[in-house]
Formats: C-alpha cells, structure tokens, sequence
C-alpha cells in the first residue's frame, strides 16, 4: 500500500511541474427534492373536508378543502371546494372519490345531499341522495360500498334529541342506496371504522343516555350489515373523538382513540350538541387510549402515555407513517370556537416505547365538525 501512495504522489508532482496543487473543497449541490404528484398526494394524502368555525349563531362554515402530506407534513390548502358547505356529514375517500353525505347546512337544515369529488378530473358531481336527512353520522368504505351509520335526523335548532334507527349503504358502481337497515343498537356521533374486516362503532349518544358506553361490531356484507353477536367488543364512553388504527411491527392491531367529550353533567341530549342549551354542561378530555385486538374483554381501553396539551372535542385523526394525526376541534363548550391546532403522536414501538405529542404546523382553515379521510381501494 505504501509503495502505490508513494507512486500516486510522484505522478501528481510530475503532472504539476513539482508544484503540488491545492483544490479547496466545495460542498455538493444538495439532491432536488421532487414534489409528489397529484396521484400520490390524493392516495396518501389526509383530506380535511367539511366542519365549521363558531356555533349557529354565524357559523362560518368551512367550504375549501385542505389535504395533508404526512410523508413530508406539509398541508396543501384549497386543493378544491365544496360546492355546498356542510358540518357535521359523512364523508368517505373510496377508489378516487371523495364523498360527502348529508350535513348541517348554513342555516342549520339537515340535508341528504351527496356530493362527489373526482380526484382524476377534479369535477365536483352530485350522487343519488340518501333515503333521509342525515348528520352526525360516518361513511364507511367498504369493497365498493360506503356503509351509513345512524345519526340525527334533525335540524340542529330542533331542541328534541331525534337520532336516526338504522344505517344506510350506498353503492358506488350502481349510485343508489339501499337501506335503511333498523339495528337493536343505535347511536348518534358514535366513532365508526374499518378494522380487520369489522366495523367497529363506539361511544355516541342515545335516546336515553348522554354519553352512551358502547362499543359494537358490524359485518359489512354488500347490500346489509350484521351486527357480531359471538364478542362482546370493550366499550367506551366518547363522543367527537379523533380515532385511528395501528398495527405495530409484530402486526398486533390497537384502536386509537383521542380527545372528545366524555361525560355530561346535566341536561338531556338534543338534536345538535352545540345547539346553545347553557344547562346541557359538557366534560371535554385531552386524553389518548388504546384497546389492542381482539378488542373484546379481557382487552381493556389503557391510557396511551400521552396527552393532548389540553381538552379538545371535535377533532379528527388519521393514522399514517406510522403515526397518529390529531386535526382541529373545539377546546370551548357550550358556545364552540374552533382551533386550527394540529398534532401528532409517533406510534413507533407502540405501546411500549415512550410516547409524547409533537406539534404540527396549524391548518389552513380553523374548524370542527369536519372529518378527516384517507384514501380507500
């Protein structure tokens, strides 16, 4: 090795005349970064759609929707708009469209409208309406269906609690709903998702409870749902929570469940629960729990390790990168005001390695009532 350095060098001071030369060294051009494409940005991307800004008094509802890159974490504002701003609708991201059910209007009218986005022509169309009016509910994709759980079926003005008996089902090849389906268990603003082939839908409210501890199962088939009968899933008591699902590098699954309201103290449910009635006192939560799969008994809900910095209801959550989003919501009751505060909890090694929450760069737009979607193939 000596011998060839030594060979190297003379070559050099031969080729300099004897005068060896200084190079000063130059730092490389940092590698471009390439920005995603549409395609990916729309099949990775968390889409913010719907919600509002303040309680009826002046709405202020959300038309512009906001999606979320959670590989670079840069939120691209105004990607497009609803053609009719609603809070509070069903909304689903299936096989390139966006969807969105019902809602509350801008003068508080419950509405069975469907509107629909084409990620590939980027044209807003309207889909068959659902059988009735319907908010407070979720969409659930599912092989080509969009599974409609029960909800309200009032004006938000309409101070008597009306929740809806059944869910609906919409096709997306045909365009037509089917339904509605009456189940034994009902309830409005329940938390709903899609985990190992199993609807799961907990917390919610009912016709004779405020904060109803619920957890069920339903097995999407087609054009119906049957709810499981054979598990007993672990219930909780949760109403405008952000929820996710994560499976861990061993592949144990855990249901994710962050922030909401947990309790009421006085009152009676209404039709809208921030429809303004002073006597109806809320206990929001800033807290983060895990039920891990099977999710029935013996598993329990268990404190997550971490905490929102502070109570929030009516935010929303996706699970991407290995990572659970929080979006938005209220931290005021009864007369909401939304945040436009976004956060993230890193689930690497979860539930095991430490956890704490980061936050995120703040939403384009404050809102709650919204929901926030990913896209389903």
């Amino acid at each position: 090795m000596k011998r060839w350095s030594s060979l190297v060098l003379l070559l050099a001071l031969l080729g300099c005349n004897g005068n060896l030369l200084y190079v000063p060294f130059e730092e490389p051009e940092p590698l471009a970064v390439t920005p995603p494409t549409w395609e990916e940005l729309v099949n990775r991307g968390i889409w913010i759609v719907g919600g509002q800004q303040a309680n009826y008094t002046s709405p202020n509802l959300v038309a512009q929707i906001d999606l979320f890159d959670p590989i670079t974490e840069t939120w691209y504002p105004s990607v497009t708009t609803l053609p009719t701003p609603v809070t509070f609708a069903g909304v689903a991201a299936h096989k390139g469209k966006i969807y969105v059910a019902g809602g509350f209007n801008a003068t508080g009218a419950n509405t069975n409208a469907l509107q629909i986005f084409d990620t590939v022509t980027q044209i807003w169309t309207t889909g068959a309406n659902l059988p009735a009016v319907r908010a407070n509910f979720d969409l659930v994709p599912s092989a080509g269906y969009l599974y409609g759980t029960a909800g309200t079926t009032a004006a938000n003005y309409n101070t008597a609690f009306a929740n809806a008996t059944n869910w609906v089902f919409y096709n997306t090849s045909t365009n037509a709903w089917t339904g509605p389906t009456a189940f034994t268990t009902f309830y409005e603003s329940g938390m709903a998702l899609l985990v190992y082939g199993l609807i799961h839908q907990f917390g919610g409210r009912s016709s004779n409870t405020n904060i109803a501890s619920t957890h069920f199962g339903f097995i999407p088939n087609a054009a119906t749902a049957v709810e499981t009968t054979a598990t007993a899933e672990y219930p909780i008591s949760r109403v405008g929570s952000a929820v996710g699902f994560y499976a861990n590098s061993l592949g144990t699954g855990y249901i994710l469940v962050a922030g909401g309201i947990n309790a009421n103290l006085t009152g009676t449910p209404t039709a809208y629960i921030f429809n303004g009635n002073t006597a109806n006192q809320t206990i929001l939560t800033n807290l983060i729990w895990y039920l891990r799969a099977p999710f029935e008994a013996p598993a329990a809900w268990v404190a997550a390790g971490a905490s929102l910095p502070f109570p929030v209801a009516m935010i929303q959550g996706a699970v991407a990168n290995n990572k659970f989003y929080m979006f938005g919501g209220t931290k005021s009751l009864p007369t909401p005001n939304a945040t436009d505060e976004s956060w993230v909890l890193d689930l690497k090694g979860f539930p095991n390695a430490p956890t704490s929450i980061q936050a995120l760069p703040p939403m384009p737009v404050a809102r709650f009532g919204h929901k926030a979607v990913m896209m389903v193939q």
